[in-house]
């Protein structure tokens, strides 16, 4: 029998390679429980996991790269986060 994988739609820090020492102290979730951030981040919008992605490169120094996934959201997703917060 073939193991499942499990694929989100939206780029999240795991698709980065952090280290579980990395991961937990961004996100704030153990490393056990990673596959959640997934299910959370597909819920979401397609650059909600960026923010984490930037906090990753810049925590190893790769500024360019953080600069990359630090940008301002667009208006549509900004206010799809504040509902999805309310609700």
């Amino acid at each position: 029998m073939e193991k499942k994988r499990f694929v989100g739609k939206y780029e999240t820090i795991l698709d980065h390679n952090p280290t579980p020492e990395e991961f937990e102290e961004i996100t704030g979730i153990d490393w056990e429980d990673r596959l959640l951030l997934i299910e959370i981040n597909d819920t979401k919008t397609p650059h909600a996991g960026w923010i984490d992605i930037s906090f990753l490169y810049e925590k190893r120094g790769n500024l360019e790269m953080a600069k990359k996934y630090d940008k301002p959201l667009p208006q549509w997703e900004l206010n799809r986060q504040i509902i999805d917060y309310v609700y």
